[in-house]
């Protein structure tokens, strides 16, 4: 997998946000890196208000054009009252600022590319980007640290169904012209990074579940409904309001958004639902999804094939970065995570996975 973007010292992050934006003083000490799988996330606070300062590196799955459609899509759902985070405009008036190396790095305009930090390792050429977002921050609490209740879970699939729905009029050419690792129908493109697996019992199972998605799966996507996803409903990119353990607050991070199938956001989000010991967490999931946005019955009978392969997009592209990356303890718990669900589920037959869902197909 790719390079994330270099790290940046807190008073680079201040230069940068003085220069490209409308900020006066920034708190520096407010200032903290999130976790995230490639990007930079840094909070940060001015006089007024809070804020998330995004950091997304060029590369082939994530150009400049993709970048504006991302910011386009939540503007668009921003419009229409679904709630999540958004871009705010730059001096310049658009929602994306575009840098090279350098001016990323020093926050200035420059026709050189002559400096780069001891802590940046990746190798950059001369023409590397970088594209930058201020986004608005949402008040709450993140969905991961409260209680998984019935009633949390519905109002989560409530809400995604709600945001497909709206997407379903969307369209941004470079969003539909999008070829990404984790958009379920390029599942097949994992298949040579099983080597990356050393423990052969689980290589078996996650070779398994790719050749059962491409028998199963692949051949009936001409025909399922599709539209705009946002494709990374996790707990960790639900806001839950504040006061409140089960009103949705917004929804966060749109930067895995394809044109794709709407089975394969429901199955992220049912991946997220279940546990190590049981699924039908997921069935308040899957009523709340489908409350708002119904799918057809050949859809919903790719469920818990959809479910598997996402498990292993996880499981291989996040085996791939440890290989190279030890320390990022975040990709090191979802691998973990998605090889217990997958062991769960594979346990499970699909009529037992359908019924406990109340599936009925």
């Amino acid at each position: 997998m790719s390079a994330r973007s270099p790290p940046l010292p807190f008073d680079r992050i201040c230069n940068l946000l003085s220069q490209f934006y409308k900020f006066g003083t920034i708190d520096q000490s407010s200032i903290k890196e999130f976790d995230s799988w490639e990007d930079r996330n840094y909070y940060f606070e001015d006089k007024t208000d809070k804020y998330v300062l995004k950091i997304m590196r060029e590369m082939p799955s994530t150009s400049v054009d993709l970048v504006r459609g991302l910011a386009e899509v939540m503007l668009y759902l921003h419009e229409r009252r679904i709630p999540c985070s958004w871009p705010i405009k730059a001096l310049d008036g658009k929602p994306v600022v575009v840098l090279k190396e350098n001016e990323l790095i020093n926050s200035t305009r420059c026709e050189t590319n002559n400096y780069l930090p001891p802590s940046h390792e990746c190798r950059v050429t001369k023409e590397q980007q970088y594209c930058v977002m201020v986004l608005t921050f949402i008040e709450g609490n993140l969905a991961d640290e409260c209680p998984m209740t019935s009633e949390l879970l519905f109002n989560i699939g409530s809400c995604f169904a709600s945001m497909d729905k709206e997407l379903q009029e969307f369209t941004h050419q470079s969003i539909v012209n999008r070829r990404y690792s984790f958009d379920l129908k390029n599942l097949s493109n994992a298949k040579p990074h099983l080597k990356s697996i050393t423990d052969p019992q689980r290589r078996a199972v996650f070779t398994k579940i790719i050749n059962t998605f491409e028998s199963q799966v692949l051949p009936e996507v001409p025909y399922l409904s599709t539209g705009t996803i946002h494709n990374d409903g996790n707990m960790k990119n639900i806001i839950v309001k504040q006061g409140s353990s089960t009103a949705i607050g917004g929804v966060i991070d749109f930067c895995d958004c394809v044109h794709s199938c709407h089975i394969f956001e429901l199955a992220v989000l049912v991946t997220m639902a279940i546990d190590s010991v049981n699924i039908t967490p997921a069935k308040a999931i899957v009523q709340g999804y489908l409350e708002k946005l119904q799918l057809p019955k050949r859809d919903l009978n790719l469920l818990y094939y959809t479910v598997l392969g996402r498990l292993a997009l996880v499981y291989i592209y996040g085996q791939m970065t440890l290989n190279d990356d030890t320390s990022n303890e975040y990709i090191y718990e979802a691998v973990q995570t998605a090889w217990s669900k997958s062991e769960l589920l594979h346990s499970i037959s699909k009529e037992d996975f359908d019924k406990a869902l109340c599936l009925y197909i």
